[in-house]
């Protein structure tokens, strides 16, 4: 619409007697506009989450990203979330319902370019249309790159090394929850593959135990530990082509070793057949202690012409005893319109894990979504 981006989403799910969850009616609400030049915009969204039972989560939040000088960009962005629990109870605090954050970055990929981050989140704040990892933290972050474009060496195009860290601190004493320093250096080829070499460091300070699966755990503590890893992607333009990706290291006071590979083959312009195997294989020597995670997709991607496409991808995953499908079907009636018709459903693999036993079905929804783009 003009200079304004505009997009609304409202869900109504039905009512779960067995898992005791009320009909519920999701929204979304977002905009956004172009300011002083193409490549920095302002906006703001609001979302909604509301019980028939009377419960309800509301977020909103302001955010921009303006280029103030060359390759410069400032970011800002600020959110609340109003939720009926903490109203009903007295306990809402607008300072502690609130997450900021403010980036400053140089967007390139030649030469110098960095980025630093400062995030903080209260102890309140609850988007329950979303979610996040930690609450009431202060989070500092860095990158630091610098990209060569080679010529004349071998099939070698450019070289890229990287440093980057973080480190989240509570903001109830100020102690660091976790820190990470990771370097890596990054190699294209000509052809459009692509390896990478990783080295990281990381500490964890628990104040709990950390479960993980098959009564696998970790005791409360402070930990430091480290990995390296190598990773492969293959030239887009290949028929058949894998991705693999491999790491090994210390995990908290045990080791872990992971694996990943993705093929995909395209044996003509309308059919695509793609998959993932990933493992984790995690050792405790002390407590003999150990779990391997195996998590497994396959994805089908049909298009018929230029307007009519389906995509499948089911999913195993093993730590969770999970499996699960999406099926999305598309169909394109002009530039900037479709109609999309999606289902998704998650499978109980082992319903006696817990008492009384789960459902057969975890989850499943039907969703009818319509893109339209206006022009004004």
């Amino acid at each position: 619409m003009g200079d304004w981006d505009v997009g609304v989403l409202n869900m109504q799910t039905a009512e779960d007697d067995a898992l005791g969850v009320p009909s519920e009616n999701f929204g979304v609400a977002r905009v956004r506009r172009r300011i002083f030049n193409e490549t920095s915009y302002a906006g703001g969204i609001v979302t909604s989450r509301v019980g028939a039972d009377g419960s309800y989560n509301v977020a909103y939040g302001l955010d921009g990203v303006v280029r103030l000088v060359g390759d410069e960009y400032l970011t800002i962005k600020g959110a609340q979330t109003v939720d009926r629990a903490l109203v009903e109870n007295g306990g809402f605090d607008p300072g502690a319902s609130t997450l900021g954050l403010v980036r400053w970055e140089r967007r390139r990929s030649e030469g110098l370019y960095y980025q630093g981050t400062v995030t903080r989140a209260g102890a309140e704040y609850r988007p329950d249309m979303g979610f996040i990892t930690r609450r009431d933290f202060t989070k500092l972050g860095g990158r630091v790159a610098y990209g060569w474009f080679l010529s004349g060496v071998s099939s070698l195009r450019k070289v890229t090394p990287e440093a980057s860290g973080t480190v989240a601190l509570r903001n109830a004493d100020g102690t660091v929850q976790s820190a990470e320093v990771e370097h890596e250096w990054n190699a294209e080829f000509d052809a459009g593959r692509t390896l990478e070499a990783e080295g990281r460091l990381r500490i964890e300070d628990l104040r709990d135990p950390l479960s993980f699966p098959e009564n696998t755990s970790v005791p409360a503590g402070r930990y430091r530990f480290a990995s390296a890893g190598l990773r492969h992607d293959p030239p887009e333009g290949q028929l058949l082509r894998v991705r693999g990706r491999t790491s090994l290291g210390t995990f908290f006071d045990g080791w872990r070793w992971r694996a990943e590979a993705s093929p995909t083959w395209n044996p003509s312009r309308h059919l695509e057949l793609g998959g993932t195997y990933r493992a984790n294989l995690v050792r405790f020597p002390d407590r003999d202690q150990r779990f391997v995670a195996h998590v497994a997709r396959t994805r089908v991607r049909v298009a018929l012409n230029k307007r009519i496409s389906t995509n499948a991808f089911l999913q195993y995953n093993s730590a969770a005893d999970l499996a699960t499908a999406d099926v999305r079907f598309r169909y394109n009636f002009g530039q900037g319109n479709d109609l999309w018709i999606v289902y998704n459903e998650g499978f109980n693999l082992d319903r006696d894990r817990r008492a009384p036993p789960l459902p057969r079905t975890d989850a499943r929804s039907v969703l009818l979504k319509l893109n339209y783009t206006f022009k004004m």
